[in-house]
């Protein structure tokens, strides 16, 4: 059996490791447990799960919002801007990578695209946000 902890979010990373060696003890494979409390332990995902990422058709992925700031709270959710390549760019694509991003952090992810950002407050997303330095800047 598979199980990902994820529910038992809200007990904290001692509760998470807690569980997952009692279950990986009595032989239930338990997915690895992300626990994420900064801009860095996002960046090191995105990077670790790079290829996954490219495979939705993800030209360059950044990072805005309190999590960004520094700001990240227990209970905030992550801001992420994501820019598909043209050919790749599919209404598939975008909701099997807002459902990987939020089995992969454990926590509710906003993936936003250049496209969808408001006249009014997108110039503040794009002045906030930082990218992935493996897609770099273009």
């Amino acid at each position: 059996m598979i199980i990902k902890l994820t529910e038992f979010k809200n007990k904290g990373y001692q509760a998470l490791v807690k569980y997952s060696k009692i279950l990986n003890s009595i032989g239930w494979n338990i997915m690895e447990v992300v626990v994420v409390n900064s801009k860095e332990d996002i960046f090191e995902q995105l990077r670790k799960h790079q290829k996954t990422i490219e495979g939705y058709g993800v030209r360059r992925c950044g990072l805005f919002g309190s999590f960004r700031r520094g700001e990240a709270t227990e209970n905030s959710d992550i801001d992420l801007l994501v820019e598909f390549k043209p050919e790749l760019k599919t209404f598939m694509n975008f909701m099997d990578l807002c459902f990987f991003f939020d089995d992969l952090f454990g926590r509710k992810v906003d993936v936003l695209t250049p496209e969808s950002l408001s006249p009014i407050f997108g110039h503040k997303i794009l002045a906030e946000v930082e990218y992935v330095s493996f897609w770099g800047k273009f």
